[in-house]
């Protein structure tokens, strides 16, 4: 195996660190671990790393690296958001492809599923995405939730504009023009104010852009996550309405960073099947 210490540069030229695996024999099939938002590259007890380690050890490039403004890696934490992290999952894979990888899979744990999920639709081209632990895109399905909240209200008052006590309220000036114009649009702009506070709330339309994808997606839970049972049945759903296939897996007795021996055995496995799966099927 051969250990490398790597840097590559963000979108924005900040230097990106992290560690680069590469096996003695093989390893045309890279795996790119992503971490979640306040960790770094070597996740939760050590769970990137020792992943990375591990798939090297069954003939796969691997490479863990902090994302911008975390760990090693330059970048003001304050100020990263969600799709500064998708970018830098691009430039990691261009950097595995550079070293020789001819395939990808993108590993996220947390967020860092959204932002492999992202990537895969921006320039990252992976043959397969592992979510795990990852919750729902919701700013951008709250904002077209809001769409057709305008619609229906519009057509509400376009039916009342064929009343008569309609026209009654017009001329006595009882109509409230700026009340009417609250109530088509003002969820949009408080939408757009969530928005801007919250980095993790990404500006692309993702759920457009994945019905593009057609590599292999794999989500993955934690029984004993609450947000386990809501964030898969949304993505079950929203890959079903897109016609996408996915498939889904429960570990059972563990939480949303899957602590504890067995699970951690039985996350590896799924990983490692999909990276079999990626690596036999383009040979």
């Amino acid at each position: 195996m051969k250990r490398e210490a790597v840097r590559f540069e963000a979108a924005d030229g900040s230097a990106l660190v992290g560690v680069l695996r590469r096996p003695d024999e093989g390893g045309a099939t890279a795996v790119i671990t992503v971490h979640g938002w306040g960790a770094n590259r070597i996740g939760p007890n050590n769970l990137l790393s020792d992943f990375c380690r591990r798939l090297c050890e069954e003939g796969f490039t691997t490479l863990c690296f902090d994302l911008r403004g975390r760990g090693d890696s330059e970048g003001d934490p304050a100020s990263v958001t969600i799709d500064d992290m998708m970018d830098d999952v691009v430039k990691a894979a261009e950097l595995v492809r550079k070293a020789g990888a001819e395939r990808v899979v993108l590993f996220g744990l947390c967020s860092g599923g959204n932002a492999a999920l992202g990537a895969a639709t921006c320039g990252a081209e992976p043959d397969a995405v592992v979510a795990v632990s990852t919750f729902p895109f919701v700013p951008i399905e709250d904002m077209k939730a809001g769409v057709k909240k305008t619609s229906s209200y519009l057509k509400g008052y376009l039916l009342k504009l064929f009343r008569l006590s309609t026209w009654r309220k017009l001329f006595r000036g009882a109509v409230s023009f700026k009340g009417v114009f609250r109530t088509l649009f003002g969820h949009f702009s408080k939408a757009e104010r969530k928005a801007d506070r919250a980095l993790k709330d990404t500006r692309r339309d993702l759920p457009e852009a994945l019905k593009g994808f057609r590599g292999e997606i794999v989500h993955v839970y934690a029984s004993a996550d609450p947000e386990s049972a809501p964030s898969r049945d949304y993505f079950e759903r929203f890959y079903r309405r897109r016609g996408l296939r996915a498939s889904f897996h429960t570990i059972e007795r563990t939480n949303h960073n899957f602590y504890g021996l067995e699970a951690r055995r039985e996350l590896f496995a799924l990983l490692l099947e999909a990276a079999r799966r990626t690596d036999a099927a383009q040979r």
